[in-house]
């Protein structure tokens, strides 16, 4: 993971990009936690300095609560502006989903894909690219999803999965 200094204390800027969401979700409506992660690296949840008598779990948990900002009660909204120096408005939906937008996941396989609901589950991940060998029949129903959900997958002809 990538490490960077902010307010005089080390963070990594490494995010999980497993997203599961529905079949034809919205991408930009992410589901509460798995957004959470995505917002996590965002700069200004890591730009937010906290009262330094914080200990750095209340820090971590501190930008969390920023993230989750609507669903906060009023008691723990008020708690933690009084533990951030510089407060901020909190991100507004349209910073959350532009944010969450510049993500993209790729999937590789070393064997082919033979059913579509491997793309299905795939495009409930906010998967963008497959990467996969090819040579299934059932190639061009995995190629149809993807068609469908706008998934471009690439195929490498070679398959590296043996049994």
């Amino acid at each position: 993971p990538e490490t960077e200094r902010l307010g005089g204390e080390e963070i990594e800027r490494s995010v999980s990009r497993e997203l599961p969401l529905e079949p034809g979700a919205d991408h930009a409506d992410l589901a509460r936690a798995p957004a959470e992660i995505l917002l996590q690296p965002n700069d200004r949840v890591l730009g937010l300095e906290f009262d330094s008598s914080l200990k750095r779990p209340d820090r971590f948990a501190g930008r969390e609560q920023y993230i989750a900002w609507n669903e906060l009660s009023e008691p723990e909204r008020e708690r933690l502006q009084s533990q951030i120096v510089n407060w901020s408005a909190p991100l507004s939906a349209d910073e959350r989903r532009d944010w969450i937008e510049r993500f993209q996941t790729v999937l590789s396989h070393d064997a082919f894909m033979p059913f579509r609901d491997n793309v299905d589950r795939a495009q409930a991940s906010a998967v963008t690219h497959i990467l996969q060998p090819g040579g299934s029949i059932a190639d061009a129903d995995t190629t149809d999803a993807c068609n469908q959900y706008g998934i471009v997958m690439a195929l490498t002809g070679q398959r590296l999965f043996r049994h």
